[in-house]
């Protein structure tokens, strides 16, 4: 119980302290003029919001402003997070590799999409990864027949 009192405590001061270095006092005084900006009218903080699609979203805590992206009508962190069709999710690998596959971000290096699919690339040079259908393959070792991935013939 001990143990539990002391980690919520630790918790809750971490948490203090971190919106108190990253996000200002939101506490709905009057927006400092040096920090308001405005957004189709409507006047924001700009270390709290952020103008997206011209609606004012939340800015995400700790996010300079060289990360600061729009995804849709929401702000999101470029440097941990991928905007893919309207949809935020998390970044994955390093950021000249995180690529969409519609919804859903992927590490281009280690997957490939198709059709819609994220799949784990195949063994081998990138440039021989192929897909059937919603399946990767490597054309070295398996062809598509008829939308289905088959072994290559030893004489082929």
């Amino acid at each position: 119980m001990h143990f539990f009192i002391s980690f919520l405590a630790i918790g809750v001061l971490v948490a203090a302290v971190d919106s108190a270095v990253c996000s200002g006092n939101g506490n709905g005084k009057e927006i400092d003029i040096a920090k308001r900006k405005f957004c189709k009218g409507v006047a924001y903080d700009k270390d709290l919001s952020v103008c997206c699609s011209g609606a004012v979203s939340s800015r995400p805590r700790c996010t300079s402003d060289s990360n600061l992206g729009c995804c849709a009508a929401t702000g999101y962190d470029k440097s941990r997070f991928q905007c893919c069709q309207g949809i935020v999710g998390l970044r994955h690998g390093p950021l000249q590799h995180n690529k969409c596959c519609g919804t859903v971000s992927f590490d281009n290096s280690t997957h490939m999409c198709c059709m819609g699919a994220v799949n784990p690339r195949p063994d081998g040079d990138h440039s021989d990864h192929k897909c059937c259908r919603a399946e990767a393959l490597n054309r070295l070792y398996s062809q598509c027949k008829d939308g289905v991935v088959v072994a290559r013939a030893a004489s082929e």
